[in-house]
Formats: structure tokens, sequence, C-alpha cells
């Protein structure tokens, strides 16, 4: 939600990767067109829970950008996580769901 105007914008696709030690790219795209991207670093807590934090706001194309995100995941059966993403500009949850996708 566009905080100025309350415009909504949905998510088209959100890819990340991340290498071995955690570290890892992120981009989305919107489903206007705009893509956006930021570094992320992934860890998996001690509850088995996985824990996704954008490295800063995430930088989108037409010069906006999605707050900075700490995101939870709880694997369930079959392979997705059901995952809240919670907003450091205003602590709002959303859900979102993951799907392990290996590279080629």
């Amino acid at each position: 939600e566009d905080v100025d105007t309350g415009e909504i914008t949905g998510v088209a696709s959100w890819e990340m990767c991340f290498d071995s030690h955690g570290y890892g790219d992120q981009e989305l795209t919107l489903s206007n067109g705009v893509t956006c991207s930021e570094p992320v670093m992934a860890r998996f807590l001690g509850d088995g829970r996985l824990r996704i934090d954008d490295a800063g706001d995430v930088h989108c194309s037409d010069s906006r950008y999605i707050f900075q995100r700490i995101i939870t995941c709880a694997l369930e059966p079959g392979g997705e996580a059901a995952c809240q993403s919670q907003s450091s500009y205003d602590g709002s949850v959303s859900h979102v769901r993951i799907v392990r996708r290996r590279s080629p």
C-alpha cells in the first residue's frame, strides 16, 4: 500500500535465491510491471522456522520502495512455507506462501 495515496499494488512474482550461507537476492515484479530488488539474509531459528530479513528498504524501478521487512516462515506438509511479512514502517503484517524451486 502506498503510504501517500493508499493505493494497493499486488505482487505478480517474487523470486529469492540464496547461497549456502543464507545470503541472497530477491526480485519482485508488481502487478503494474514495476520491479523491486534488495539483498536478503535467511537463517533457521531454533524452533525450525525460517527467518528472512531484507537488507534494507526494497528499492523499485519507479523510484518507490517497499519498507524493510522481517519474514518468518513455517514449513508445511508438501513443501510450501506459510510466512508472515512484518513491515519496519508500521509493524503491519502480510501473509504470503513461498514455494521452493531448485535451480536448473
